[in-house]
């Protein structure tokens, strides 16, 4: 407006001059052109309208236009990276959208807002067609600073970032890419829990009414519903910190809101973060905001409690008292079948872990029949899973088959598979009369003409070997017959029917095996699996590699195998055949049947037949030298671990993570019998991390257990522990619970010898915490064992006092455990512990405990049990006691009853098996 009051021509020639050079040739200013006057009185008075195309307006239209184009090169040539995506130059058009001097500062901010979000949709259109990640308009948000939002902008990031969510989930399921791509490179996931942390906190930058910020809440939480269930764990606080928001911002959540909460909570639960009393919370919300809950709400709440029984936080006890909540608060619409449906797959999910009975199937149904509401396919298919699982007669399980018949439900495949899968896991006594039922289930087919697929085969033979071990005759030309029908009709067999007819074949010629080569050829009749499929060879040497994981064969009958087939069959192996040997002599290793000189046999067959190593020829090497290092009889160095790494390099071989975690196993095996140290594993992780290879978990599970070995040698420290946990960190690789678990090892190897203490036991704990974990046995038989050795302080030169309070902390934890989860190590390091403080009573009570949790006693209960005992008189009471339940004693037994016996003081036992 300035420029336009000035008559003297010289600056409108050098506008003109500034137009032309920014692009605007086209566009041309008359010299002589009078700006002065009324026009440009009618520009202040009346703007724009109702002069285009006017001499000031045009002006004014020309520097605008010439910005747009001098923004666009600009945007152009400062493309740049980031937040894994190029964004356009944002800065520039942050400059831009000043707008010419002169104009109000309105009209700037309104300008500047266009642009911004320009700018957001324009990230939003890359996200959507996966070229970009929520990183990118998460900076630009946090450039803003913190300017509000208008309605629309708050619109575009709400829908985005639903839409990355769904692509994080597709990912999951396998219809979408996992990532964010440009240029065919993978960069960063499209949304991660990092992002929805920022987008939370928008909340309060929200320019609008009610409506708009109930809007945008729910968009949060349907986004964290799509990542929970594509993967991302914890999300749970942020969905409460959702809650939170607009209950500060004065809003009360609608029925919708909650609705949505549920399905993050339900989606939560799938990871064991949610449970009963978050049910109980949600309805206790809703109550207090008089929302009255619907079916909808219901059935979600059925599905949480489903997902939550996976990790024992719901029981069938829980389903029930919903189904009659919902009975009373539910008045716009009955329970339904899809319900009950949820609530029997709930007592199904408990009866695979124990924790459900036959009786709680059928109160389900008998409150189904009590509403009105017939059970549908799904509902029988589910009770007869669960009752299957939870080894119930045969007659329940046919009574059920009756009553769908009768109700005018058909039957399907999944029906008579579990019946069959039923009748296998029943209490039976005849094994004949087993396997003829199992028969009749399976002829039963035909008469609703249904076909038998592959699993319906599986659970012929698995009942076909069960059988034949349980004393039945069975002869094997039975089962032949059974896979010519698979092959005839087109049933592809598996891995589970390979190994169980295997078994089938072996059970009479394993125990002669060396008796000659007709014994090799009953091997053999494991062609017919293969009939007419291009690699027979390699099915046999599946179903070996199978057998020799389970125990049941050696590496040199392996060996045997191939040279029998590639002799007597004229087959000739492939590159795949000699890595199933390889990791068939590596399963041999494991279970005692096998040697390093059975995997150099097989290296001299390849270099014969001029066959190279693949990177899997070499992991299986490394497995089964880190088998062989942890066999006292095998005689191996840190020199055969070279070797391989050696051939590897020479073979042009990458070694990949799997080699990393198997070589740092072999050196983990060697340093237990004093051949290598954690220098060797220093060494090997740079030579590897140098050639690309990336440590996963595993990787620093098996330093940190090195590093547990030091400490139990006296070196190492707690320091260098969090050292290698914050290098984990720095990786982005999440520490499980396995790892921590071996850092808890650690600590209690510093505290027996006082270079730590509870302190650092507890820390551990709530590192455990805070990343969400429940416990299991091994956490928490390490924290007894930290009890046990823990002292408290005491004055220089003298012994600290057994430490209390830890061992009844450690025994807080041993009762949170469940009860089927507690093992015979877990007893005897609980009964140590008390015997630890002179608690001897207690301690050998336990024994009591575990039986009555169905434990059986074992050597190491009673041992830990002599352990504690105080005095020579109660010691033999134990010992009397451990002989009449014919447990076995063993080295560790002698040595305490020749310490009983030989006058030594039994309350000094601690500190001489410290």
């Amino acid at each position: 407006g300035r420029r336009l009051k000035n008559s003297n021509p010289e600056p409108r020639s050098s506008e003109s001059e500034r137009l032309r050079g920014l692009g605007t040739e086209k566009f041309r200013l008359s010299e002589d052109e009078d700006l002065r006057g009324s026009r440009t009185e009618s520009v202040r008075n009346s703007g724009a309208n109702g002069l285009k195309g006017s001499g000031p307006i045009r002006m004014r239209s020309l520097d605008s236009q010439a910005r747009r184009s001098s923004g666009s090169e600009g945007r152009r040539s400062s493309e740049r990276e980031r937040g894994g995506w190029k964004c356009s130059g944002a800065e520039g058009m942050r400059n831009d959208s000043q707008g010419p001097r002169g104009l109000g500062a309105e009209e700037v901010r309104t300008r500047r807002d266009s642009d911004q979000l320009q700018r957001l949709r324009c990230l939003a259109d890359e996200i959507k067609e996966g070229k970009a990640s929520m990183a990118g308009l998460v900076e630009e948000l946090k450039n803003l600073e913190n300017r509000r939002l208008d309605t629309e902008e708050y619109r575009v990031i709400g829908e985005t970032a639903v839409q990355a969510a769904r692509v994080v989930r597709g990912a999951k399921r396998g219809r979408k890419p996992a990532k964010a791509t440009r240029g065919g490179r993978s960069t960063v996931p499209p949304i991660t829990k990092q992002d929805m942390n920022v987008l939370v906190n928008l909340t309060g930058r929200l320019r609008g009414g009610s409506k708009n910020k109930l809007r945008y809440a729910k968009h949060m939480l349907r986004s964290m519903a799509l990542l929970s269930t594509g993967g991302v764990e914890g999300l749970r606080d942020e969905a409460t910190q959702v809650i939170a928001g607009i209950e500060a911002e004065g809003l009360v959540g609608d029925k919708d809101l909650f609705k949505i909460y549920i399905d993050v909570l339900a989606a939560e639960a799938t990871w064991g973060k949610a449970g009963i009393e978050d049910v109980q919370e949600v309805l206790l919300l809703m109550q207090e905001r008089n929302l009255s809950p619907d079916y909808d709400v219901f059935l979600g709440l059925m599905r949480l409690l489903t997902s939550a029984s996976s990790f024992s936080k719901a029981k069938p006890e829980d389903a029930l008292w919903l189904l009659d909540l919902h009975e009373v608060l539910a008045d716009e619409q009955a329970v339904d079948v899809l319900t009950f449906n949820s609530a029997m797959q709930l007592v199904r999910i408990c009866a695979e872990k124990q924790r459900a009975v036959e009786k709680d199937f059928f109160e389900i149904f008998n409150y189904m029949r009590a509403q009105g509401v017939d059970p549908d396919l799904v509902t029988y298919n589910t009770a007869l899973i669960g009752l299957a699982q939870a080894s119930t007669s045969v007659q329940r399980g046919l009574s059920i088959l009756d009553e769908m018949t009768s109700s005018g439900v058909a039957p399907d495949l999944i029906t008579f598979n579990t019946l069959m899968q039923l009748i296998m896991n029943s209490n039976w006594k005849d094994a004949s009369v087993m396997l003829r039922d199992v028969l009749k289930v399976k002829n039963a087919l035909n008469k609703f003409g249904l076909k038998p697929d592959t699993i319906t085969y599986n659970i012929l033979l698995k009942a076909a070997s069960l059988a034949k071990k349980g004393g039945a005759k069975v002869k094997i030309e039975h089962v032949q017959k059974w896979l010519r029908e698979m092959e005839s009709s087109g049933v592809m067999y598996d891995f589970v029917a390979c190994r169980d007819f295997g078994l089938w074949v072996l059970q009479g010629a394993q125990r002669s095996w060396c008796g000659g080569q007709d014994k090799i050829a009953q091997f053999t009749d494991i062609e017919v699996l293969s009939g007419s499929r291009p690699r027979p060879l390699n099915s046999v040497m599946t179903l070996a590699s199978a057998m020799c994981a389970a125990g049941d064969l050696s590496g040199k009958q392996v060996n045997r195998i191939l040279d029998f087939l590639v002799t007597s069959r004229g087959v000739r192996p492939d590159i795949r055949t000699y890595n199933l040997l390889l990791s068939s002599i590596a399963g041999s290793v494991r279970n005692g049947k096998g040697s390093m000189s059975d995997a150099g046999a097989v290296l001299e067959m390849m270099d014969k037949e001029g066959r190279a190593l693949n990177v899997f020829s070499f992991n299986s090497l490394l497995q089964i030298l880190a088998q062989s290092a942890a066999k006292s009889s095998e005689t191996v160095e840190i020199g055969d671990l070279e070797s391989i790494l050696t051939r590897m390099e020479a073979d042009t071989v990458r070694p990949d993570t799997v080699s990393l975690n198997s070589a740092l196993s072999a050196i983990l095996a060697l340093s237990k019998a004093g051949k290598a140290s954690s220098k060797d594993a220093d060494v090997l992780l740079d030579r590897l991390t140098a050639l690309g290879v990336r440590p996963d978990a595993i990787t620093y599970s098996r330093r940190l257990e090195l590093l547990s070995l030091d400490a139990s040698h006296g070196k190492g420290s707690y320091s260098e522990a969090l050292m290698l946990l914050q290098s984990m960190r720095e990786d982005r690789i999440k520490p499980n619970l396995v790892t921590l678990n071996i850092l808890l090892r650690l600590v209690s190897n510093l505290i027996a010898r006082g270079s730590a203490g509870m302190k650092e036991a507890d820390e551990v704990m709530e590192f455990i915490r805070e990343e969400k974990f429940t416990p299991t046995e091994h956490t928490v038989s390490a924290y007894c064992k930290c009890a046990r050795l823990a002292r408290k302080r005491a004055k220089r030169g003298h012994t600290g006092l057994p430490n209390e309070e830890a061992v009844y902390k450690a025994w807080a934890l041993f009762k949170e455990l469940e009860a089927e989860r507690r093992t015979d190590r877990l007893y005897a390091n609980m009964m140590d512990a008390f015997g630890s403080i002179g608690k001897e009573s207690i301690a050998v009570g336990l024994i009591e405990l575990a039986e009555s949790h169905g434990v059986n006693s074992t050597t190491v209960m009673y041992n830990a049990a002599l352990r504690c005992c105080r005095n020579v008189e109660s010691f033999e009471a134990v010992l009397q006691r451990m002989r009449n339940a014919n447990i076995d004693e063993n080295e560790a037994t002698q040595g305490l009853i020749d310490r009983a016996r030989g006058g030594s003081d039994l309350t000094k036992n601690f500190d001489f098996y410290r």
